[in-house]
């Protein structure tokens, strides 16, 4: 059974990209690849339910 869109929102740790936001070294040809997302689980979005929960309790 899938999941309505209304009970999954941006996840804002990542901006929505799966990634959390790291800086990139300005040396040509290094690049530095980020692990998933910890609150999404590189999803991109969190259940409604979840993404509250974490908004009150901080």
């Amino acid at each position: 059974m899938r999941k309505d869109a209304t009970d999954e929102m941006k996840c804002e740790a990542c901006n929505g990209t799966g990634f959390p936001r790291i800086k990139q070294p300005s040396q040509p040809g290094r690049r530095i690849y980020p692990a998933p997302c910890k609150r999404c689980g590189g999803k991109g979005c969190v259940s409604a339910g979840k993404q509250a929960s974490k908004q009150v309790s901080k």
